[in-house]
């Protein structure tokens, strides 16, 4: 478990490489190395999927697993690019509710890396009043991770979150509440769900490389 964490942060860290286009030879071999490298992240989402989260410190753990699964799924999104205001806007992901598994500071880590060629940011938004400001004041959230299941609530009241944001949760209930992604923990391991019907309607899409290790609900 510790060695499929560190391997598959030091793959997303390693630098792409650097070619001339000019230069056929090194063209080709940086396409076969982006080819590679994005099938070995597949692979190593997958052993993390295998791997059980161990039952000493479980939380620690679960906020641990929990934080690289939401990092590699973020290499898979295709997002609208009215998303982004310029070349150099972040991915923010956003943490909605309450965190008693401390996922906040886990995810604090991210800070400085990159998921397709752009910086992420970490937003904690620990109540709905903080969710809706963050909204009103048209800050985009691209991933936003809910620690509760109060979807139905938000949507409710925030409708145009569906089109632009990926919307991630932890159990069948919130994708039952029009969740597009959950991560549940069976049997001490974590298995990536998807509401497909959601996706549909969303202007934010899968990879196929991640839907083939996904289950559907």
């Amino acid at each position: 478990m510790v060695f499929s964490q560190a391997f598959i942060l030091l793959l997303a860290a390693y630098p792409s490489i650097e070619f001339n286009i000019g230069d056929s030879m090194r063209f080709r071999l940086a396409i076969l190395w982006q080819s590679l490298r994005n099938i070995l992240l597949v692979v190593m989402l997958m052993v993390l999927a295998w791997s059980p989260v161990v039952s000493q410190g479980a939380e620690r753990s679960l906020a641990n697993v929990t934080a690289a699964f939401i990092y590699k799924i973020s290499k898979f999104v295709i997002w609208p690019d009215s998303s982004f205001k310029s070349k150099q806007s972040t991915v923010n992901l956003c943490l909605y509710g309450p965190d008693k598994l401390g996922l906040a500071k886990v995810l604090g880590q991210l800070k400085g890396k990159k998921t397709q060629q752009r910086y992420m940011k970490v937003i904690s938004l620990p109540t709905e009043q903080a969710l809706t400001q963050s909204i009103s004041r048209g800050h985009q959230c691209h991933i936003l991770y809910f620690t509760n299941g109060n979807l139905n609530h938000i949507l409710a009241r925030n409708r145009n979150i569906l089109t632009s944001t990926l919307l991630i949760g932890a159990s069948k209930g919130f994708l039952s509440d029009g969740g597009m992604v959950a991560l549940i923990l069976i049997d001490k391991k974590l298995n990536i769900y998807i509401n497909r019907k959601a996706l549909d309607k969303s202007e934010v899409k899968l990879q196929a490389r991640l839907l083939m290790i996904t289950k559907t609900y």
